[in-house]
C-alpha cells in the first residue's frame, strides 16, 4: 500500500486526536515520533499506524534537516 493511500483523511483525523488526546505536540513528535513503542503506549495507536507514522516522521525529518528545526518543532499537529 502506498503511503498516500495509507493515511486517509478519516485515519488522519483519527491520529490526530490521539495525539491531541496525549497532549503531543510537534516538538514531542519531533523528539519521539520514530519510537513505534512510545506511539503505541502513550499515544494509543494500533501498531500498523505507529509503524507507518514513524515511518513517515522519519522522513519529514531527515527532509528538513537544513530547514530551521524551530519551524518544524512548532508546526501545528494538523500539517503531520
Amino acid at each position: 500500500m502506498h503511503r498516500e493511500s495509507y493515511f486517509s483523511d478519516a485515519k488522519r483525523s483519527s491520529i490526530s486526536d490521539k495525539f491531541a488526546e496525549a497532549c503531543v505536540d510537534g516538538e514531542l513528535l519531533c523528539q519521539f515520533g520514530m519510537d513505534v513503542d512510545k506511539l503505541v503506549q502513550f499515544v494509543g495507536l494500533p501498531f500498523g499506524d505507529a509503524v507507518k507514522l514513524a515511518e513517515e516522521v522519519s522522513i519529514v525529518l531527515e527532509h528538513d534537516t537544513e530547514s530551521d528545526p524551530f519551524q518544524l518543532q512548532s508546526a501545528p499537529l494538523e500539517l503531520w
